[in-house]
C-alpha cells in the first residue's frame, strides 16, 4: 500500500487511529469500530480516488444563507417555551454557532452547550459565541459526549452526517433529562439534489458501502421512520414530525435582505405559508414526493418522565 492510500485509509472507522498493515493492505480497527477489518480492494480504492478524499477536505460547516430566518426562528421558538426559568441546552453538532449569536443574547436564561468535531468550526465557534458567559463549548462527536440533566438536546442539519445513528439518538437520549424536550431537525437535500457529482458520489457510498467513509466525511439520506422507531424505543413519548424548506420558497428565503426593516415580517411569512401548505398537503403525499418538496425534516418528543409508585412525575 502506497504512503498517500495508507493516509486515505486511517481513520475510515470513524476518526479511531487504525493501524494499517502494509504486507496484508488491511486496516484492523480496535473493537469499538464497527467492523473487525476492511480489506483495501481494488473497490474501495476506486472510491477514495473517485471520491476525492484528500488531505485538507472539510464537509461544510454552516448553513447557506437562505436558512438564517429557518434556524433562527426554530431556535428562539424552542428557547421561548422555556418560558424564561434558567435552563440547560445541549447542541449536538454546533458548528460555528453562528445562528445562535443573536438568540443566546435573547435568551440569557439559557445555558448552552455546544459539541462539534471539527476542531476550525469550533475555533469559529469560541470567537462568535464563546464569548458568552452562558455558553460552553466541547470538541469531539456527539455520541462520544458524557452528562446528563439538559432541558432540551437538539441538533440541527446533523443527522445526515452520523455514521452511527443508533448510539447517536441513544446518546441523545440520555443527554435529556425525564421530561425534557429532544429535538433532531435533518436535511434531505444532499442526497436529493447533490451540488456536484462529487456529492453524489458521497451519499451513494455512505448509503452502500458506510464502512468506506470517515464519519467526519459521512453524509446520507437518513430514513424518518427508522429515526422516529429508535426514538419511541429510547422512550420519546409525544413525537411529531414536519417537514419544510420547500425548495421555492427557500430561494425567496434566500434573497431577502436580512437588514431590511420588512425581512423579519416576510419572512414569518414564508414560514407560516409553508406550515399551512405542510398540514393541507405535504402530510398526505408519498414520501418520496414528500421527502422532495419537503426535504428538511424535523422529529422532536420528550423523554419519559420517572415513574414512582405507579404515577408519573
Amino acid at each position: 500500500m502506497n504512503d498517500g492510500l495508507a493516509r486515505e485509509m486511517h481513520g475510515l472507522c470513524g476518526g479511531c487511529d487504525c493501524p494499517v498493515d502494509a504486507a496484508t493492505k488491511t486496516v484492523t480497527p480496535p473493537a469499538c469500530c464497527d467492523t473487525l477489518q476492511i480489506d483495501a480492494s481494488s473497490r474501495i480504492r476506486r472510491a477514495v480516488q473517485d471520491l476525492r478524499w484528500v488531505p485538507g477536505y472539510r464537509m461544510p460547516m454552516d448553513p447557506a444563507p437562505n436558512t438564517w430566518g429557518y434556524k433562527e426562528r426554530l431556535v428562539d421558538e424552542l428557547f421561548s417555551e422555556l418560558d424564561g426559568r434558567p435552563a440547560r441546552v445541549l447542541d449536538l453538532g454546533c458548528g460555528t454557532g453562528q445562528i445562535f449569536v443573536d438568540v443566546l443574547r435573547r435568551h440569557s436564561n439559557v445555558a448552552y452547550t455546544g459539541v462539534d468535531q471539527d476542531g476550525y468550526a469550533l475555533r469559529h465557534a469560541r470567537d462568535t459565541i464563546g464569548k458568552y458567559d452562558n455558553v460552553t463549548l466541547n470538541a469531539g462527536f456527539g455520541e462520544a459526549f458524557s452528562g446528563d440533566g439538559f432541558d432540551l438536546v437538539l441538533s440541527l442539519s446533523v443527522l445526515e452526517h452520523v455514521k452511527r445513528l443508533k448510539p447517536f439518538l441513544a446518546t441523545s437520549v440520555g443527554l435529556t433529562k425525564p421530561g425534557g424536550r429532544i429535538v433532531h431537525r435533518y436535511d434531505l437535500g444532499h442526497a436529493l439534489t447533490p451540488s456536484t457529482q462529487g456529492e453524489r458520489l458521497r451519499v451513494a457510498v455512505a448509503r452502500r458501502l458506510p464502512v468506506v467513509v470517515p464519519a467526519s466525511r459521512f453524509t446520507t439520506y437518513p430514513d424518518q421512520r427508522t429515526v422516529v422507531d429508535q426514538l419511541r424505543n429510547l422512550e420519546i413519548d409525544g413525537i411529531t414530525v414536519t417537514q419544510c424548506q420547500m425548495p421555492c420558497l427557500k430561494a425567496a428565503m434566500n434573497h431577502i435582505d436580512p437588514t431590511a426593516s420588512t425581512s423579519a415580517a416576510l419572512a414569518q411569512r414564508i414560514i407560516d405559508l409553508e406550515a399551512d401548505l405542510w398540514e393541507t398537503v405535504g402530510r398526505s403525499l408519498p414520501d418520496e414526493q414528500r421527502d422532495r418538496l419537503f426535504p428538511t425534516v424535523t422529529i422532536s418528543g420528550y423523554r419519559r418522565a420517572l415513574r414512582r409508585s405507579g404515577r408519573v412525575y
